[in-house]
């Protein structure tokens, strides 16, 4: 019979990380196809207006819409380029405005019916513009509230007291002292 000596497990060495060198993306990646399709839709009138009459549609009909963000999240669209759209399309301006109108009744109806907490009654302003106004004149209210409490701050000017043998001048007492630490 012959034994099998066992051998020993030996210790392997730390294979060194493989790194790719640093190139542009391939025509077939990801990465140049989202790019790609990124610069066609810019240039893309009839995407745009798409992009214009699903944002409308979704901020009116669907119940949960409750900021622009969610729909740029939802449709993958960053909203500075949203933004930049709406510069050069004017008809998605105006599709932006109308679905910020949408989402802020909404909002405020929910509000009103505690559906929200308070915090969704402080950025009503950023979607009714009546809001805006309401939030400047809350501003100027406080504004004039603070200049009339400044206003009213009484000053009282006292008299000098009398001297008293019973009470010593600040003088008398720093020369006290004074004379206490020659001593």
């Amino acid at each position: 019979m012959k034994k099998n000596p066992q051998k020993a497990p030996t210790k392997q060495k730390a294979q060194p990380i493989k790194r790719t060198p640093k190139t542009k993306p391939s025509k077939k990646s990801t990465v140049y196809k989202i790019i790609t399709e990124a610069y066609v839709k810019t240039n893309d009138l009839n995407f745009i207006k798409t992009v214009a009459k699903e944002l409308v549609e979704w901020s009116i009909n669907i119940p949960d819409a409750l900021s622009i963000e969610q729909y740029c999240v939802e449709n993958r669209i960053p909203y500075d380029t949203l933004e930049s759209w709406g510069k050069r399309h004017p008809f998605l301006k105006e599709a932006v405005d109308m679905a910020k109108m949408a989402i802020g009744v909404r909002r405020e109806n929910g509000y009103i019916k505690n559906k929200y907490n308070q915090k969704v009654s402080l950025t009503l302003h950023n979607y009714l513009d009546r809001c805006k106004e309401d939030d400047k004149w809350h501003i100027e209210l406080k504004q004039q509230a603070d200049e009339k409490t400044q206003r009213n701050n009484i000053q009282w000017a006292l008299s000098k007291f009398p001297d008293s043998p019973l009470v010593p001048t600040q003088q008398e007492k720093e020369k006290d002292d004074k004379d206490a630490k020659e001593s």
